[in-house]
């Protein structure tokens, strides 16, 4: 059903391209459904065919970017995502996905500094705090994890996942109180994360 779907909206597009030639639109929407597809080759060259068409289409980079990004080519992820934030620089999409491309590359501080600019876009962003956190984490922030979580637990205190973390950030900087507190917090809010942070108990606790 799938493959049909993908099938009609090449149709569709393929047809708007045969009305205007120049719709660097559709062809770049074309090119996001070859890759879909997997039909790499097609997806690649719709992209190329509009941004020779129109050479700051920020859809585009994006659209391609993602899809080197699916590739596992993160090199050329992040340039693609870099173009789209020099074009755009609102643009909290290509900055997000940008700073995954980072996390995937264990450059932790390109992704924090990525997460700092979703955050300044829209700071009512509570899982780029959440993410962000983590991230800070694994550079040794302990302090600055725990602030993003506790606004991120601010912004959303039903998390469940939002006090697990800070629960496990607690554990990091021998806050043991405040670890079990929200590790209690979590479990109330939800019961399925039991088992998970029993282990995390006898590991750290």
């Amino acid at each position: 059903m799938q493959q049909e779907q993908y099938r009609d909206a090449i149709d569709e597009f393929t047809k708007a391209i045969d009305l205007d030639a120049k719709s660097a639109e559709a062809y770049s929407l074309r090119g996001e459904v070859y890759g879909k597809q997997q039909n790499y080759i097609q997806a690649f060259a719709d992209f190329e065919r509009a941004l020779t068409l129109a050479p700051n289409h920020t859809a585009t980079y994006f659209l391609r970017g993602m899809l080197r990004y699916d590739r596992n080519e993160m090199n050329m992820a992040i340039e693609d995502f870099t173009r789209v934030v020099q074009l755009d620089s609102t643009n909290k999409n290509a900055y997000f996905h940008r700073a995954k491309v980072h996390i995937f590359l264990n450059n932790y501080a390109d992704a924090i500094a990525d997460y700092a600019k979703v955050i300044a876009i829209d700071p009512y962003y509570a899982d780029i705090f959440y993410l962000q956190a983590k991230a800070k984490a694994l550079t040794n922030d302990e302090r600055g994890a725990i602030a993003d979580l506790t606004e991120a637990i601010r912004q959303h205190p039903e998390m469940a996942k939002y006090y697990k973390e800070r629960g496990f950030v607690y554990t990091l900087i021998q806050d043991h109180q405040k670890a079990r507190v929200d590790f209690d917090k979590a479990v109330e809010l939800d019961p399925t994360l039991m088992a998970e942070i029993d282990e995390i108990k006898e590991l750290f606790l």
